[in-house]
């Protein structure tokens, strides 16, 4: 598997527990809501998530080019849900870093897709790495890599959800 590009091997199969569960966090983030992304699919210690396209997300109407901002979002979100994957167990955890490369303009009108995976899960902090691309384009617009503190983790607990 290529580090920044999802394989036809990546075996992207969690128990549907996990991944409703993963779901409703995601969807309790107020400005994860807000943007309208979206999880879709998980890993065992990877994530994939999407983001519409909107007109708001724009930020400079002359070239037509997306917010950078609303890319280092979409980075630390996906790259957070790889690490609740890889812990398989929903405890807290805090963005120390993200440091995002912007390889080319993010064009307006195409949906953002953002693949991350937890390659190095220490005691309390995970490593990931995640990219971003335009939907139906295989160039990448933007990479980032991330440390993630986790907290206290119990080793007992797996992912559930909430039940209505």
């Amino acid at each position: 598997m290529n580090l920044f590009t999802p394989s036809d091997s990546d075996s992207y199969q969690i128990l549907p527990s996990a991944i409703k569960a993963a779901k409703q966090f995601s969807d309790n983030v107020p400005h994860n809501r807000d943007l309208g992304m979206l999880v879709e699919s998980l890993g065992d210690s990877s994530a994939i998530m999407r983001l519409p396209y909107r007109d708001l997300l724009i930020g400079d109407s002359e070239r037509g080019w997306v917010y950078s901002s609303v890319l280092y979002s979409l980075a630390d979100a996906t790259s957070g849900m790889a690490v609740f994957c890889a812990l398989n167990e929903l405890t807290s955890i805090a963005t120390l870093d993200l440091r995002i490369d912007y390889l080319r303009p993010t064009l307006a009108g195409h949906d953002l897709i953002a693949h991350a995976i937890c390659y190095r899960l220490a005691r309390q902090v995970a490593f990931t790495r995640c990219t971003l691309r335009l939907e139906g384009s295989n160039e990448v617009c933007a990479i980032a890599t991330g440390t993630f503190y986790c907290g206290k983790r119990t080793g007992t607990h797996t992912i559930s959800t909430i039940e209505d």
